[in-house]
Formats: C-alpha cells, structure tokens, sequence
C-alpha cells in the first residue's frame, strides 16, 4: 500500500508541474526564459546518461529504467519555476508558511504524538527521548532563516518580523536535530556576521554572543549530545556512513565508465544490488554527492557546485542566496540532493532565485543603458 500511495502522490505532483507550466505560458509574464536552463540540462543529461552502465553492466533494459528513475521526472520543477517566474519575495513567503506548517505538525507530534503516531513503539520512544524525528521540507526554513540574518545585518538590527523568523526558523532546525543542517547553518550564519557590512555590527556581534550563550546555556545537553555523537561516529570505522565511504570510494566501481556516468539507479527487479548493500547499512542517500555521483555520474556533481558557487559569488545575487549555496556545498558530505525532493526542492528554489535576480541585473543594465543613449 505504501509503495501505491507514493506513486499516486508522484502523479499528482506530475500533473500538477504541468497544470502550472500550462497555465503560466497562456499569461503574459516576465518569464526568465531559455538561457537560464543549461545547468538543469545538464543535472538531466548526467541522470539519463547514467542508464547506459545500468544497461551494460547490470543488463537493465531503458524501459526499465525509466520506471526506476520516476521519482527524477520532478527535476521539471525548475523549468515550471522558470516558466512561472516568481519573484524573490514569494519564493521567500511561500517557504515561510511551510516553515508554518511543519511547526504545526511537530507541535501535534509532541502535544498528541497519537493523532500522528500509528507504531506502538515509535510513540513510546519518542515521548522517552523527547525527540519527534525530522519532518520533511525542514531543509526549507534555511531560506527565510538566512533572508531574514542579512536583513538584520543590512538594516541595522532591522524589523521585528526578520527577528521573528530568525528564530522560528533556527529553532526548527534545532528540534528536528539533523546534525549536518544545525552545524552548517550555525557556522554560515557566524561568517555573514563577521563578513557582512553593517552600521551597527558591533552591536549585533555582541547581542548574537549574547543570545547565542543563552540558547547554548539552555540547550547544554542537547548540544553535547550531538557533539558527542558526531565524534563517536567519525571514530568508529563501522559508523554506517564511514562503511558507505570506504564502499563508493574504494570498492563500486567495476568498470572504467562508471567513474564518469555512475552506476544507474538499478531496480530491485533486475539485481539485489541495491538490498545487499541496505543490509550492510550502505545507503547512497548518507554520502551526498559521492552517493548521488555513484548512481548518477559526475555531470550533476558538477552542475550542483557550479551553481552554488554561481550564488556564492555572483555580484547580482544577494548574500543570503550564497549562504544557501554555501549550506548545499557544506551539507554534500551527508545529504543526498537526489534522495529526498525536500533537499532537492533546497537547491531548486536557490537555483531560481540566482536566475532571478541575474535576469533583474539585466534588465537593469539594459534600462540603465537606453537612458544614456
């Protein structure tokens, strides 16, 4: 029933990708166009690319292979995007009430674990450990959490709103403790501060050492229990992501082409490849880039750093998209942008933002010169 009521949920996000680029090119809109496609043109080469040593080594058939790569067709939501052609705000409030939402299902999770709880023993460890487990799209709140920092550190100590969401958003990425999206963005959000011009600086330094030294106060145990866990983890040669590293890096690749358009993602119908390595707890999803560069070649590798890089670096593109840029970079050792569509969506909604504001800086240059003509 699972398995039914995913591939129901994928058509119905399929479908509706299409409602929206249909729709939106019947209105005449800014729309950012063409030229803006190349670097998802080349995500998507390196994905169909990467059936041909599925083909060759594991004998999966391309019919086959479009089954098992299905979950990839949402990949079209950068071009719908493009098409749309929203604007950097409501990019930024969309992501807001999801923020929203995902807070309404935690605070159920915690106030009535047994509305959304079905296993027994599930519930009973998390009323235990007080830990709720990450809910999807948590990924998202770094985008009005850093909209918001560099807000604060341009304006001044800027609005209440952007204060508010600092801390609505911060705070979710806390609770849902990921170790790798916590760390990252806590030590972007410490270079913004000491890098970005601001007229009051020193005051916002000393109020961040401030506040900071109280949440840390607060949330002593939390804190060195992941700390702890992570120095445990990096030590024990049988922590399953340091397994899944030695496997990738030193044992998958059979064949000469494989180092360059990957393995495939291989259906469990065809080879037991993929149940094998689950069994010894070697999962793509938890080595990021060097998983997804396993299944899918070094072409998306490439296309992700060129575009974070792009929004880190690019003079038209604001600050706070290069601090999402500089998250995706930071969060690639753990986080598989190919695994989970809510990471995806992460680097997605970066990647239409870049496009954004370099298509405003031209039009700009161009308004700027006419008038001089």
């Amino acid at each position: 029933m699972p398995y039914f009521s995913h591939n129901v949920l994928l058509v119905l996000q399929v479908l509706f990708l299409l409602w929206g680029y249909i729709h939106w090119s019947k209105i005449e809109a800014n729309k950012l166009g063409k030229g803006y496609l190349g670097v998802f043109t080349c995500i998507v080469l390196g994905i169909v690319l990467s059936m041909i040593p599925a083909w060759l080594y594991y004998e999966q058939g391309f019919g086959t292979s479009v089954i098992a790569y299905r979950r990839q067709i949402l990949w079209l939501t950068i071009p719908v995007l493009l098409r749309i052609a929203p604007s950097a705000d409501d990019i930024v409030g969309a992501v807001k009430v999801i923020v929203l939402l995902i807070w309404g299902v935690f605070l159920m999770r915690m106030l009535a674990p047994g509305m959304l709880y079905v296993n027994a023993d599930a519930l009973n460890e998390s009323q235990e450990t007080g830990y709720y487990g990450y809910i999807i799209g948590f990924t998202l709140a770094v985008i009005p959490l850093y909209y918001s920092v560099e807000r604060v550190l341009s304006n001044g100590l800027g609005s209440k709103k952007d204060i508010f969401w600092i801390v609505v958003c911060f705070a979710l990425l806390f609770v849902m403790r990921n170790r790798s999206l916590l760390f990252a963005s806590s030590v972007v959000i410490l270079i913004s501060i000491l890098r970005m011009p601001s007229r009051n600086k020193p005051i916002i330094i000393f109020l961040a050492v401030l506040v900071v030294g109280l949440f840390l106060s607060a949330t002593y145990d939390i804190w060195m229990a992941l700390l702890s866990r992570t120095q445990m983890d990096l030590s024990d040669e049988d922590y399953n992501r340091n397994v899944a590293y030695t496997y990738f890096l030193t044992e998958a690749n059979q064949h000469f082409l494989q180092y360059f358009l990957g393995h495939g993602y291989i259906s469990s119908h065809v080879s037991s490849l993929v149940e094998n390595l689950q069994l010894m707890g070697i999962y793509n999803s938890d080595v990021g880039f060097v998983g997804f560069w396993n299944e899918y070649g070094i072409l998306p590798i490439i296309a992700f750093i060129y575009m974070s890089l792009r929004a880190m670096f690019d003079k038209a593109v604001p600050s706070y998209v290069g601090m999402i840029g500089l998250t995706i970079l930071l969060c690639a050792p753990t986080i598989s942008y190919f695994g989970h569509i809510s990471h995806a969506l992460m680097f997605m909604l970066m990647y239409i933002l870049v496009c954004y504001y370099q298509y405003q800086s031209s039009l700009e240059s161009e308004c700027n010169t006419i008038d001089e003509e």
